[in-house]
């Protein structure tokens, strides 16, 4: 499903958005389509799954566990995804080109994705982080990645909108604990 995606759907978002600057973009999204056929990508993506359910659910519960760009964009401000690894234009772009592939957009003014294609973003975001040589891998991004939201404002954000106490918290919200249990 990610290849249809990233082909028909997020690749001309961007290539409408960044006209001729979306070369290393492309590059990436090739790296993407390789990755469906790896079990490693396949397990992390299974294990960011579980580890995002209580992230997800506090984002989507107003639209019965399902996620608008609204919503994304909030989680990705409170998570320090936007703007500090990827911009605005490009979250809409993945966004649009992942909502394709919702069960759940009747309506033509808002789109909506579920746990599943929210997982799919992670990805897209993971991928999209820059670092020194050498670049780390599609599954080591995913770790960093999901490093980093662990460490953000986000978690903190969620006990404080929800008056949970901070043990509770640390139970719900550790996104890393999933992680370190499958990657030590």
């Amino acid at each position: 499903a990610i290849d249809k995606v990233v082909n028909e759907h997020i690749f001309s978002n961007l290539s409408n958005a960044y006209g001729a600057k979306i070369k290393s973009i492309e590059d990436k999204i090739e790296i993407l389509k390789d990755l469906q056929s790896s079990d490693e990508y396949i397990k992390i993506l299974e294990v960011t799954h579980k580890a995002v359910t209580p992230i997800f659910k506090f984002y989507t519960k107003a639209t019965n566990n399902l996620m608008s760009f609204k919503s994304f964009l909030q989680f990705a401000q409170d998570f320090e995804i936007f703007p500090c690894i990827i911009s605005k234009a490009k979250l809409n772009a993945f966004f649009g080109g992942i909502a394709q592939y919702s069960n759940y957009n009747d309506n033509e003014s808002e789109v909506y994705i579920e746990q599943s294609l929210f997982v799919d973003m992670l990805a897209l975001c993971a991928n999209e982080i820059v670092l020194p040589e050498p670049e780390p891998n599609p599954v080591e991004k995913i770790l960093i990645f999901m490093e980093k939201i662990g460490q953000s404002e986000g978690p903190e954000k969620i006990i404080i909108n929800t008056g949970n106490n901070r043990m509770m918290a640390e139970d719900t919200l550790n996104t890393l604990e999933e992680f370190k249990e499958e990657y030590p």
